[in-house]
């Protein structure tokens, strides 16, 4: 007699329920430290994602239950067994998308979906492996990517530092806990058109100059400073009040007649 989806599962919510009598099994899974999801989602050290230990989890599926799941038609590996869908039926040359990590962090971020394909061996089609799929690494903040699967880019942590310089040709610095500029927003009190932001990454120092005449004017506002590297400065993320703006890695680049801060 064949189940259907539906069926299997409702055996297993019963299983739960009302466990047999005595201890449960142990399994014989790999070991946790094995598998990506393990060191990357799981902070403790058992094969399921929970950032603690369960304390119940007896089994070898990577979930905190403490009888084996049944393998259920559905595209994941219920059991725990490094398999999806074994035993299934299938058509030969069909195929469907996978996942044997823990369900929660299935098609999240990096997590992406494997893919498997129905091959025949033997006298009966079945699934063959689940490959392609996605695992999670370390985020990386304020990329836009989600490395971690948590469902989001975590934001890097930043802080707006204030400059009030008198002169031109200054640099400014980003403190030591946040070393890495990503942003400014400063006004340039003087009379010329042009001035100049020269930022090299990974640098934590920031170079303005308003024209070509050094040790004149004034320069304040904030800028923006992070834990981790940016991209660089420009136009979008630094706005100065200049209709001539520069941005520039080298601050031989600014404006002057001999180029840089010295070379009038």
């Amino acid at each position: 007699m064949l189940f259907s989806a539906a069926m299997a599962k409702t055996l297993a919510t019963l299983f739960l329920l009302f466990p047999a009598c005595g201890a449960p099994g142990s399994g014989g899974g790999g070991a946790a430290g094995d598998d990506p999801f393990d060191s990357a989602l799981d902070a403790d050290s058992d094969a399921d994602g929970d950032v603690v230990d369960d304390g119940g989890d007896a089994d070898s599926d990577a979930d905190s239950d403490v009888v084996d799941d049944p393998e259920i038609c559905d595209g994941f590996d219920d059991d725990g067994n490094g398999l999806v869908d074994e035993g299934c039926e299938c058509e030969a040359d069909a195929s469907q998308d996978c996942w044997t990590g823990p369900d929660a962090v299935a098609g999240v971020g990096a997590c992406t979906m494997g893919t498997q394909t129905c091959v025949l061996d033997g006298e009966f089609p079945e699934w063959g492996d689940c490959t392609g799929q996605g695992s999670p690494e370390a985020e990386v903040c304020g990329d836009g990517a989600d490395q971690d699967c948590d469902g989001e880019d975590e934001p890097c942590e930043i802080v707006d530092v204030a400059i009030d310089i008198d002169g031109d040709c200054v640099t400014a610095e980003c403190p030591p806990d946040h070393p890495f500029p990503v942003g400014c927003d400063v006004v340039f009190e003087g009379g010329d058109s042009r001035g100049c932001v020269a930022y090299d990454p990974p640098s934590s120092s920031i170079y303005f100059q308003e024209g070509d005449v050094c040790n004149a004017g004034h320069l304040s506002g904030t800028i923006t400073c992070s834990t981790e590297p940016g991209d660089g400065l420009d136009e979008d993320n630094c706005p100065i009040n200049k209709d001539d703006p520069f941005y520039v890695t080298d601050p031989d680049d600014c404006p002057g007649d001999g180029g840089g801060p010295f070379g009038f």
